[in-house]
């Protein structure tokens, strides 16, 4: 999943971006564990696709993203139908 020797590029990053495409909080947190368990003293963000058919829902991502443990979320809109949009402002309007 990872593709890189994080530990070595540690010292050039500010973040790494965990990508955590997926249908339901248990595959949210393993997504999201698995780069964070190479990633050392970096920060991981999540990337979050909100959208069908990776996370259709927002209890998904705020549920999921708890569970793992993660502060900060990267949302790829690409194509994302409005629905998402709403549920993904709404969701996120406590952390801005």
């Amino acid at each position: 999943m990872i593709g890189a020797y994080l530990e070595r590029l540690a010292d050039h990053v500010d973040y790494y971006v965990a990508p955590v495409y997926r249908g339901s909080r248990e595959a949210v947190v393993v997504g999201y564990e698995t780069v964070a368990g190479s990633a050392g003293d970096v920060s991981v963000h999540a990337g979050v696709l909100p959208g069908h058919p990776h996370i259709d829902d927002a209890k998904t991502v705020v549920d999921g993203l708890n569970a793992a443990g993660s502060r900060r979320a990267a949302f790829n809109y690409g194509y994302v139908p409005d629905n998402a949009l709403e549920w993904v402002g709404t969701t996120t309007a406590d952390y801005r």
